[in-house]
Order: structure tokens, then C-alpha cells, then sequence
């Protein structure tokens, strides 16, 4: 059960927080470097002329960030994220009878299940104009849900552990590696702005009458790297998703031991809520 085939609110939400990362994370290196471009345009022998666009790069600068205040795109990154996230792991209880969705009745655990999505629905009606497109005509209970309830142990067995735990399990080890390498990237980057901020101020200090040494732009250069460096928060995302690929494999561990639907129930409880606690720490960073 691939992520195409669940409710069309989960895909609206992952479209809604894809869009608006997307959009926060480049007005911010827009930011960033009109910052620098100003911080240029304001070093050499002063005219008019740069004076001026030194000015218009400072103006650009504040009307990004005053834009990025004013839509909120930060919290509509998260709330959207959180919102996909929960209707994914409802998804995967619902279609392998784990709680809340473990009754028997079928009728009743997709009433369950349509109650929950409307109550996810209510509680995040301040991002409701971002969940645009053409996912309002989609199915919530996809024919791939309907498909995966009804199948037998054995295929649940399979999708779970194929669509579930090792998709995911490969995602967060991929993801760890991504942002264990980033970091120390921009760690590198960074020092190389010091270095040559230092390099220059020792210059300036030998030879104080010489001009134009751009002292100031790659302060700045060592400033916006450390600020974008701390926004992805590539170290204590690099940790977080490694631990939980840790913690996927010794849930996998026990897999050979589910016998029946019961045991497949109570494995899928385990799973999810592995999940759910990465989420809920990912969030409390990002808001922190």
C-alpha cells in the first residue's frame, strides 16, 4: 500500500507541507543573500549608485522576512506535516485492525475511521485553504484500503513489512546520512568564512592602508551559513533518524513471531508508535 493509495486528506496534506517548505526555505536563502548582496554594495568607495542598491537589497531583505512573518509558512509546514503523518499511521492501523480500529465488525472500524477524519479535519481548519488541488474529489477509503482489511495474514504480513516498516526503515537511514553529511558540509563551509574573515583582518592589521577588503561580507557569509545551518537542524535531525531506524530494526526482530491477527495487531501497535514518537519529537524541535 504505497503512499498513492491513501486518503486523498493525507495526500492533500503532504502537498500543503511540501509547498510551504518549500516556499519558507527559499525566501530564507533569498534572505540570506540579499543580505550579502547589500552588505557588497556597501564596501567600496561610496556613490550614489551603490548606495542605492546596497539600500534596495536591505528593502528586499526586510519585505522577505516581513513576508515570511506575515504568512506563517513555518507553522504551515508543521501543522500540515503532522496532520499527513496522523492520517498515515490511522491508515495503517485501520487496514491491519490495530487500536483504535481492532473491532470486528468491519462496518464499524471504517465508521471509526471516517470519524477520525473528520475530527482531523476540525481540529486543522486554520490550514484548510492550503489543502487545495484536486484532492477533494478523491476517495478517502481507497480501494487499496478496502483490499489490504480484507486480506489474510499473509499479505498483510507482506505489505506491512515491504510499504511499512522497511520503507520507512530505509527512508530514516537514508535521511540520517543526508543530514549527517550536510552537516558536516556546513560545518566546513563555515569555518572557511571565518578563516578568510580572520585572514583578511590580519591583512588589514599589517597593511592598514589598503582598501575594499571584504571583511564585513564574509562575516556575513559565516553568519547566514550558521543561521541556515541551525534552521535544518542537520545534527539533531541526523541523530533522531538514526535512532529511529535503530529502533525499527528491533521491532522487525520480532516479526517472524507474529502467528495471527492478533499478534499482527499488537506488532502494528508497536510500529506506529515508534513513528509517532519520532513525529511528535520532530515536532517539539521544530516549535522549540
Amino acid at each position: 500500500m504505497t503512499e498513492v493509495e491513501l486518503p486523498a486528506l493525507y495526500r492533500a496534506a503532504e502537498a500543503a507541507s511540501n509547498s510551504a517548505q518549500s516556499t519558507f526555505l527559499r525566501a530564507q536563502l533569498l534572505n540570506f543573500v540579499l543580505l550579502i548582496g547589500g552588505t557588497i554594495c556597501a564596501l567600496p568607495e561610496p556613490s550614489r549608485e551603490l548606495a542605492i542598491a546596497s539600500a534596495m537589497c536591505f528593502l528586499a531583505s526586510l519585505v522577505v522576512y516581513a513576508y515570511i512573518q506575515q504568512q506563517d509558512l513555518q507553522s504551515i509546514w508543521y501543522r500540515s506535516r503532522a496532520l499527513a503523518e496522523s492520517v498515515k499511521t490511522a491508515s495503517w492501523r485501520l487496514v491491519m485492525g490495530a487500536q483504535p480500529f481492532d473491532q470486528v465488525d468491519e462496518n464499524v472500524r471504517l465508521e471509526s475511521f471516517r470519524q477520525l477524519l473528520s475530527e482531523l479535519l476540525v481540529q486543522n481548519q486554520g490550514i484548510g485553504k492550503h489543502l487545495v488541488g484536486d484532492w477533494s474529489s478523491a476517495n478517502q477509503v481507497t480501494t487499496a484500503l478496502f483490499e489490504t482489511m480484507r486480506a489474510g495474514l499473509h499479505l498483510k504480513k507482506q505489505v506491512y513489512l515491504r510499504d511499512r516498516i522497511d520503507d520507512q526503515r530505509h527512508w530514516y537511514t537514508d535521511k540520517s546520512v543526508s543530514n549527517k553529511r550536510s552537516s558536516t558540509q556546513f560545518f566546513a563551509l563555515i569555518c572557511a568564512a571565518y578563516a578568510v574573515a580572520i585572514a583578511l583582518l590580519l591583512v588589514k592589521i599589517a597593511s592598514p592602508d589598503l582598501k575594499y577588503l571584504p571583511i564585513e561580507v564574509f562575516g556575513v557569509v559565516a553568519t547566514s551559513l550558521i543561521a541556515w545551518k541551525q534552521l535544518k537542524r542537520f545534527d539533531e535531525l541526523a541523530s533522531a533518524y538514526s535512532l529511529t531506524a535503530l529502533e525499527l530494526g528491533v521491532i522487525k526482530s520480532r516479526f517472524a513471531e507474529v502467528e495471527d491477527l492478533g499478534g499482527m495487531a499488537a506488532f502494528v501497535c508497536d510500529a506506529e508508535n515508534a513513528f509517532s514518537r519520532e513525529h511528535t519529537q520532530w515536532a517539539a524541535r521544530r516549535d522549540h
